[in-house]
């Protein structure tokens, strides 16, 4: 067996020890750095108000404020959605986005007279019906839907 150099084995040591170190130090820093957009949430429940607060039949339009994090900043955004019910115990939420753009829709209660009530994006004429379908424009597809509950007489919508 050949004999090591004293300066190559000091060499050696010194590589190993700093190699040690850089990993006890690197991964954790690591994982600190890439961990929050590794991280996969499922929408919140926001709270809308009371059930008593949305009319029969007509949709209305809510907003909430919600905390939003991506990674390591947190922001404050609008969840703007229209929420309808016919008997005052199930709702559908819409969002109030189109699903061509991300334009901002609006209800109005007769759009002409062959497709009464429903939905509509100024930016490229686009038509929904009281349902979120699609009407008539180049919208690729309904309205999103968000999920409802109530619970203690309040509604709630998961966010997208």
């Amino acid at each position: 067996m050949r004999e090591l150099p004293r300066r190559d084995f000091l060499a050696r040591m010194v590589g190993g020890v700093a190699g040690g170190v850089a990993a006890l130090l690197g991964i954790p820093a690591g994982v600190f750095v890439i961990g929050p957009s590794q991280e996969r949430r499922t929408g919140d429940w926001v709270a809308l108000g009371t059930v008593d607060d949305f009319p029969l039949e007509k949709p209305r339009l809510i907003s909430a404020t919600v905390a939003k994090q991506q990674g390591w900043v947190v922001e404050e955004q609008e969840l703007s959605v229209f929420v309808s019910t016919e008997d005052g115990t199930e709702f559908v939420a819409m969002s109030d986005k189109c699903t061509h753009l991300g334009c901002r829709v609006r209800y109005v209660d007769e759009i002409d007279e062959a497709a009464g009530p429903g939905f509509f994006c100024p930016c490229h004429n686009g038509v929904f019906d009281s349902e979120g379908g699609v009407v008539a424009g180049p919208i690729p597809r309904p309205l999103d839907r968000l999920e409802t509950k109530v619970e203690e007489g309040r509604l709630f919508v998961r966010e997208l």
